[in-house]
């Protein structure tokens, strides 16, 4: 029985939806600054200086609390 072949798609790289996270968190942060929500705008950029560091995005309470600074 002959089969067509498969079509071979390069998995994505994590770190890209990651970065792109980052970007979004960047861009989020930088809005509420110049609408002068500077409070809201410190936790976004919280989460920009975590991924940036290296560290996992944070999927848990716990974790949340530490990226936040709480």
């Amino acid at each position: 029985m002959n089969q067509r072949p498969a079509k071979m798609r390069k998995p994505l790289d994590p770190r890209s939806n990651l970065m792109e996270i980052k970007k979004s968190l960047h861009l989020a942060a930088t809005l509420l600054e110049k609408s002068d929500l500077n409070d809201e705008a410190f936790y976004f950029h919280q989460l920009v200086e975590w991924i940036q560091e290296g560290k996992r995005l944070p999927l848990e309470p716990r974790d949340m609390t530490r990226a936040l600074g709480l």
